[in-house]
């Protein structure tokens, strides 16, 4: 409800103010796990900042996944960090399409929620949460491509 009728929320935890903002802002654009958690699910994918390219955009996850990000100014390489993106931030498609952050997974569960679908796949070995419209269902076991787009593709501090 916060979200809604607000221009301006602050994000507490423990008496300690983890990001202040306009609410799209703030939900579009979290700055840390906490903020991004309490604000509605979120994707983390630990990231491996060695393995990471931040000038040339691409942030890899331990798991080994390579992700396109605008994002990548923001990797430290000595401090805890994830890659996150939102649920509702990922499309499935039937076949690769060349697009940075098209990946292969295998659909885990699928769950029809009224006007979504919640699937849960598993991208190298990470369990992903995905919400898509009711009318692309999916069934558990199906291989299908993820497709995120790199404006979607955040770095959270731990």
């Amino acid at each position: 409800e916060a979200l809604v009728i607000s221009d301006h929320v602050v994000v507490l935890n423990q008496g300690v103010i983890e990001q202040e903002g306009e609410p799209t802002e703030v939900y579009i654009r979290p700055r840390n796990r906490f903020t991004a958690e309490f604000l509605g699910r979120t994707n983390l994918l630990p990231l491996d900042a060695r393995s990471s390219e931040a000038a040339r955009g691409m942030a890899a996850a331990a798991s080994g996944a390579r992700f396109t990000s605008l994002d990548c100014s923001r990797i430290k390489p000595e401090a805890q960090q994830f890659i996150a993106f939102r649920p509702e931030n990922v499309a499935v498609a039937e076949a690769p399409t060349g697009d940075a952050n098209c990946f292969q997974v295998k659909v885990i569960s699928s769950q029809f929620l009224g006007p979504t679908t919640q699937l849960v796949v598993d991208l190298n070995g990470v369990a992903v949460l995905v919400m898509l419209p009711s009318n692309q269902p999916r069934r558990p076991g199906e291989a299908v491509y993820l497709k995120i787009d790199p404006c979607n593709v955040l770095m959270l501090d731990a």
